[in-house]
């Protein structure tokens, strides 16, 4: 099962769709695999935000593997649950690595299509994946010079949730279901 939760910034999509991972496990008795995509080194928030994720996720079971590159996962267990934390953050990892140059803005669906394939990665090895997104575009207008990213990952948000079973967004706190049906 894919379940794909997006929603705005601080809207209460990592907490929604860990508790959607950690139901889905605790059904099947299954390893909960928590796939972190934040690179600690990318400034800004990005301690604050790990910590925060970290303390959310305590005493909950998680066993935490770190993204190894854009397309490098570490083998999981093929019953686990995966939560994928978070698809803007691979994709910016992606555009915005040393060989994130090869991506032209012309041509943003090689950029998709790599993200896609990685995530792909991850389904191919997991019992489940809770996949979580952000839609940074609800905001308004992008600041010069990331509007390729917000269409890149514009895209790969709609290529993920046609490829779920389940579609959530998250708007302040609350889940609505977009598509498919809650179990």
């Amino acid at each position: 099962m894919i379940i794909f939760v997006s929603g705005g910034a601080a809207s209460g999509k990592s907490c929604f769709a860990e508790s959607c991972a950690v139901s889905l496990a605790s059904r099947k008795s299954a390893p909960l695999i928590y796939a972190a995509t934040l690179n600690p080194a990318s400034g800004g928030d990005t301690e604050k935000r790990i910590k925060a994720h970290r303390a959310m996720r305590a005493g909950k079971g998680f066993t935490t593997v770190e993204w190894q590159g854009v397309t490098v996962f570490p083998a999981v267990h093929p019953d686990s649950v995966v939560l994928l934390e978070d698809v803007g953050n691979l994709t910016a990892n992606l555009l915005y690595s040393e060989d994130g140059a090869v991506f032209k803005e012309s041509e943003p669906l090689a950029a998709v299509e790599r993200v896609v394939t990685a995530v792909r990665t991850v389904l191919s090895r997991a019992g489940d994946v809770v996949v979580v997104s952000n839609e940074i575009q609800l905001a308004g207008p992008l600041p010069p010079g990331t509007e390729f990213y917000g269409d890149v990952l514009a895209m790969v948000n709609r290529t993920l949730s046609a490829m779920s079973d389940c579609v959530y967004t998250v708007v302040a706190g609350i889940p609505v279901l977009l598509a498919g049906r809650a179990d």
